[in-house]
């Protein structure tokens, strides 16, 4: 589902990131630097451009790199990432399906190569 206090907004890689209100997705207030990079151990992101996936960010396009909850409480507003199965403040949705994808999950999914 996607966040009460915002709409999605549409991006160009395809997807829409449900926004919240820590970040507003638009790049108004500071997102901390530890939300502007992907929370997996060195080495399994090793083709990510930082500098435009912080861009992309900043920018709203892309959900920040939140710290993952195994569960949601009763009071919060989380969004089930479908791929991990965690839960997070703002994930991004496809824009076919409005399928929630965290930004670690979505950086991991690699387009197959062209012939």
């Amino acid at each position: 589902s996607l966040s009460k206090t915002h709409a999605p907004r549409n991006n160009a890689m395809g997807a829409s990131v449900s926004q919240c209100c820590a970040c507003g997705g638009l790049g108004r207030e500071r997102i901390p630097p530890e939300q502007l990079r992907p929370r997996v151990t060195v080495g399994q992101l090793q083709d990510v451009d930082k500098r435009k996936l912080k861009r992309l960010i900043l920018s709203g396009r892309l959900a920040p790199c939140f710290e993952a909850a195994e569960e949601q409480d009763a009071e919060s507003s989380l969004e089930e990432c479908l791929i991990c199965w965690n839960w997070f403040p703002s994930t991004n949705h496809s824009e076919c399906c409005q399928k929630s994808v965290c930004t670690t999950c979505f950086l991991q999914v690699k387009a197959p190569p062209s012939d």
